[in-house]
């Protein structure tokens, strides 16, 4: 099943925002209509109904909106992602800050063929300076993908021969990887602010 992700903005003057309790609406009200239309026969429009459910219910629904918030006041990008991993929703934010996500998608991709081999979820060993860069390498990294990353880490993951693309504008991992390898992955600035 395909996770949702929700990109709330931040209001401004000039332009209407939306918090991640808006969107998962939204996305519901969509899903409904959806599932009404297709009947009862598709099974993963009714889980993603049933993943919307869950997130609008759940009490971790209002940290992660206020979590959301908290970095859009700052200025900063903020995705949320809804998912379903084994046979229980998973809520999370993806982190525009790399030393801080809770998790890394460690991948193994073909460059000749330009598919995905394997894809592991490791959790982070926590946010310690120079750490990040030593520990995936040693996990035989070869590239990053990041949003966004400072200028330290960059220079610790060059001292480990790890390759550092910074500002992709994906934050689904197999997708961001597959864009890169055709080169088509889309990057603005480092959303790093240090």
């Amino acid at each position: 099943m395909e996770p949702i992700d929700l990109d709330p903005r931040y209001s401004t003057s000039d332009v209407p925002g939306k918090c991640i309790k808006c969107l998962a609406e939204q996305e519901l009200e969509k899903c409904l209509l959806e599932l009404m239309r297709a009947g009862s026969d598709d099974k993963a429009l009714a889980q993603r109904f049933e993943m919307l459910v869950s997130f609008l219910k759940s009490p971790e629904s209002q940290k992660l909106r206020d979590e959301s918030e908290r970095y859009l006041a700052e200025g900063k990008q903020v995705t949320v992602r809804i998912s379903f991993e084994d046979g229980k929703p998973k809520y999370g934010m993806v982190s525009p800050h790399f030393g801080h996500c809770e998790q890394f998608a460690l991948i193994d991709a073909d460059e000749q063929t330009k598919k995905i081999l394997r894809k592991e979820l490791v959790p982070s060993p926590g946010h310690q300076p120079g750490l990040l860069p030593q520990w995936l390498a040693e996990r035989g990294v070869a590239f990053v993908i990041a949003g966004g990353m400072g200028s330290r880490a960059q220079s610790l993951f060059q001292q480990n021969r790890v390759g550092v693309i910074i500002g992709a504008m994906e934050s689904d991992p197999e997708k961001a990887v597959l864009s890169y390898l055709n080169g088509l992955l889309a990057t603005g600035d480092n959303i790093c602010d240090h």
